[in-house]
């Protein structure tokens, strides 16, 4: 019996001119992947959570931490919930609210020799990640329209330099989605307890250099096993500049993130303060990649730390040196820290919070990011401070409105975001090894993709001259061109 595809028309809803796909996918896919090929065709990051909402069902991924009626994606699949003619809604990123619209435009047999999901069709680029949603793009566009606009130079520097927002490439979708060939995919590597056990220190942080983002997750609970020696081990690489500069290998620099990982794992005071000395040091490295990784995750990671830190935790969140990101999620770990301790130890560090977002001196982004926290935790004392910081945001990157602060006042529900974020460890689960490997084979495609267009263009019989490029093409772990400080993968190739 031949396998039955699904033509699905995809349109971001309220995007004018609509941004929209048409895709063909396999009618056993289940909602979980067809999550991942939807960020593939219309050109997300994955980065943020996502929903389906089928008449009165609601797929995606449930939170065990906030129960609710969310029924897992992954155990659905298309042809069971929907019919040729259907329409039902896909949302992506919560906060900015991307909606799209899912219709299914007809349902036949595979063709012979065929190779599914395929990209036919669609208009328009993707919108940047974290824009502010379809308002929040619309203002970018207009703003870099108008150079005279207050905004136009900060929103120059933060996008890529190349997007265009008519741009899009089926091609280059195709090859994402594997309907090109595939470089293999090197397999996951594993290793008994017994053997890591049985070797040094150094030797395990050194397979991490090898095994990069695949390190299993033994590997991290052996290092976590050998407390302050291992603590000092890693103080050896904080200190050595080399692994922080621009020439570090790729699994030079996976291992600061492992070393995050087994410091939060260790319950010592010495693993919380060089935690500390790691966030100085990737706001002094501009290291934004590494901290993207990781953040939401550091009230975890302190979760087990001795009282005695936070003190120290808080001067970095005071230091008006560091990066307004870092100061942020370290303000995340001092409030978790408290909220775990005692009412009144929350309730005086909320009073600490909120003179940070109210001082006028302060970085008015940290400013911004104490507000968000504070509304998780909504007193009255707190309402005319947050009433003022609504009001006083416009236009693109706007935190929270003044219709959230009366919505959040009204309900009184305390839901701090890091609930969310309790187990940053499961980046060494075996699915979440694969699914890197699968997304990092998928995006080597599309570089080989654009280098072969670059190729046919340079090389192309055109009265007009070739585009030759002043720098050299960017890998995806160089510094990123638009100057957020990120690496390129993980920001504007994203």
């Amino acid at each position: 019996m031949s396998q039955n595809i699904y033509q699905i028309k995809v349109t971001l809803q309220h995007s004018h001119p609509p941004i929209w796909r048409r895709i063909q996918v396999k009618g056993d896919i289940n909602l979980g992947k067809l999550h991942d090929v939807l960020q593939i065709v219309m050109g997300w990051s994955n980065s943020h959570l996502y929903g389906f909402r089928v008449g009165r069902f609601c797929y995606g991924e449930p939170d065990p931490h906030f129960p609710d009626d969310t029924i897992d994606g992954r155990d659905i699949r298309l042809d069971k919930i929907v019919i040729e003619g259907d329409t039902f809604i896909y949302d992506y990123d919560f906060g900015d609210s991307w909606e799209h619209e899912i219709q299914i435009e007809k349902i036949f047999s595979a063709e012979p020799g065929a190779r599914y999901p395929l990209c036919l069709a669609g208009e328009r680029a993707c919108p940047p990640e974290d824009c502010g949603g379809v308002p929040g793009y619309d203002y970018l566009l207009e703003a870099l329209s108008d150079p005279a606009n207050p905004k136009y130079a900060e929103l120059l520097e933060w996008i890529d330099e190349d997007f265009d927002p008519e741009a899009f490439d089926p091609d280059a979708v195709n090859a994402a989605l594997g309907s090109g060939e595939i470089a293999p995919i090197p397999p996951a590597p594993a290793y008994a307890d017994e053997q890591l056990a049985q070797m040094g220190s150094a030797a395990l942080l050194e397979l991490m250099i090898h095994d990069e983002d695949r390190v299993p997750r033994n590997v991290i609970d052996e290092c976590a096993r050998r407390g302050d020696e291992m603590v000092e081990l890693l103080r050896g690489l904080l200190s050595d500049a080399d692994n922080w500069d621009d020439e570090a290998t790729l699994g030079e620099w996976w291992r600061l993130l492992h070393a995050v990982m087994i410091l939060g794992l260790i319950p010592s005071a010495r693993a919380g303060l060089l935690l500390i000395d790691f966030m100085r040091s990737m706001s002094h490295a501009d290291d934004h990649d590494l901290l993207d990784w990781l953040a939401g995750y550091w009230p975890a990671f302190f979760q087990n730390k001795p009282e005695t830190v936070f003190s120290s935790l808080r001067d970095l969140c005071e230091d008006r040196s560091l990066d307004w990101y870092i100061r942020a999620n370290a303000t995340d770990a001092v409030i978790a820290a408290a909220q775990h301790r005692s009412e009144s130890a929350l309730e005086h560090a909320l009073d600490w919070l909120a003179r940070i977002a109210a001082d006028e001196q302060e970085d008015w982004d940290l400013r911004l990011c104490c507000g968000n926290t504070l509304l998780n935790f909504p007193r009255a004392r707190n309402r005319a401070l947050l009433d003022d910081l609504a009001v006083r945001q416009s236009g693109w990157g706007v935190h929270f409105s003044a219709d959230e602060v009366q919505k959040i006042y009204r309900e009184m529900n305390e839901q701090p975001e890091w609930e969310r974020f309790k187990n940053p460890w499961q980046f060494y689960d075996p699915e979440a090894i694969e699914h890197r490997r699968q997304r990092w084979s998928a995006e080597t495609m599309v570089n080989k993709q654009d280098e072969l267009d670059e190729a046919d263009w340079i090389g192309a019989d055109d009265v007009w001259a070739p585009y030759i490029r002043e720098i050299p093409k960017i890998g995806r772990n160089d510094p990123c061109p638009c100057g957020s400080g990120k690496k390129y993968k993980k920001c504007c190739l994203q």
